[in-house]
């Protein structure tokens, strides 16, 4: 089963290059997502199922946020999520992590702006201390506050 993007690309099947999702697959690192259930982080999971398939997605993709929850990328495509304080408890092995937990201002209007930063450096300080105890030996960082929000 390939999973059907259902935001902005409705009904489209979303996918890697061909010559990316063969290194994807040959590639046999441990691939964690935080903030999976972003709309990057979704589009992230789409594309990692699609290049995988499900049962290796399953077996490879492991998803923190701020609770535990199931996140759904497709009808009957399911991962689930764990919390962010569980994140240094992992064994240690080369690992892909793709940080995308920030929030975004649009979630807190009443939030101050030093608090947003506050809250947004805390999460940040959570994924730094667990890389080296967890075997993280490739990071990707990125915000979708950020590429919306930009001044």
């Amino acid at each position: 089963m390939t999973c059907a993007e259902p935001g902005p690309w409705r009904g489209e099947t979303l996918r890697l290059p061909a010559w990316l999702s063969r290194l994807v697959v040959s590639d046999k690192r441990r691939i964690i997502i935080v903030g999976a259930g972003g709309w990057i982080g979704k589009t992230a999971l789409m594309l990692l199922h699609n290049a995988l398939g499900q049962e290796t997605a399953a077996a490879r993709v492991s998803c923190f946020g701020s609770t535990s929850r199931t996140i759904e990328i497709a009808p009957g495509v399911n991962f689930e999520q764990r919390p962010l304080s569980t994140l240094d408890a992992l064994d240690c092995r080369p690992t892909l992590l793709l940080h995308l937990a920030f929030l975004t201002m649009d979630k807190i209007q009443e939030m101050e702006k030093a608090e947003y930063v506050r809250r947004n450096r805390a999460l940040s300080e959570v994924v730094h201390d667990a890389l080296d105890l967890i075997g993280v030996d490739r990071l990707f960082v990125a915000s979708s506050g950020a590429a919306a929000f930009a001044d």
